[in-house]
């Protein structure tokens, strides 16, 4: 597992990937994604893929020995193509942060495409819509960090990552806020 460092301000915390290998394969639960355990794991080839099936929740796992279709609530996600993706109440979502705070993404495509942005508070719990009235929700045992989330205006806690490619503006608060005085 790669580690994650932060800083006293926003733009010091790392980009955290659980696994940037050229492996891909499935997350049989939320402790194999932590420790980066890949079942029916294959090195990334045109021969060997997960593929999630259109307008349905299946997804099909090829690779030399193996071919099946799986839901997306029999695995806790997987790993392809250098992102991990987690499932969660029949939906897959990127993980595009983890350490401490977790955040996902999701790509909406309608008239225009635009990403959608959720976190959780560890690998085993749910996902929740990123919005300020949730995170308040969660953690509420974090006071500290909620009066960080306050200081901010509007959504930008997700600007580092969606428009930098760092990791997003929330994470690094949630990193702070155990480092300043209650």
């Amino acid at each position: 597992m790669l580690g994650c460092f932060y800083g006293e301000s926003y733009g010091q915390v790392s980009k955290c990937r659980v696994n940037q290998s050229p492996i891909n394969g499935i997350y049989r639960n939320a402790s194999d994604f932590e420790s980066n355990r890949l079942a029916f794991s294959f090195p990334e080839k045109k021969s060997n893929w997960i593929h999630k099936q259109v307008f349905s929740q299946r997804f099909r796992l090829k690779n030399p020995d193996t071919l099946f279709s799986f839901t997306a609530g029999q695995f806790w996600g997987f790993h392809s193509e250098g992102k991990d993706w987690r499932f969660f109440k029949n939906d897959s979502y990127e993980c595009i942060y983890h350490n401490g705070i977790y955040v996902y993404k999701q790509q909406v495509i309608g008239e225009s495409t635009y990403y959608q942005y959720f976190f959780s508070r560890t690998a085993y719990s749910d996902i929740y819509y990123l919005n300020r009235r949730y995170l308040q929700q969660v953690y509420a045992d974090n006071p500290r960090f909620l009066r960080l989330l306050q200081s901010l205006k509007g959504n930008s806690w997700l600007s580092d990552e969606a428009y930098t490619g760092g990791p997003p503006r929330i994470a690094a608060l949630y990193h702070i806020s155990f480092t300043i005085q209650p």
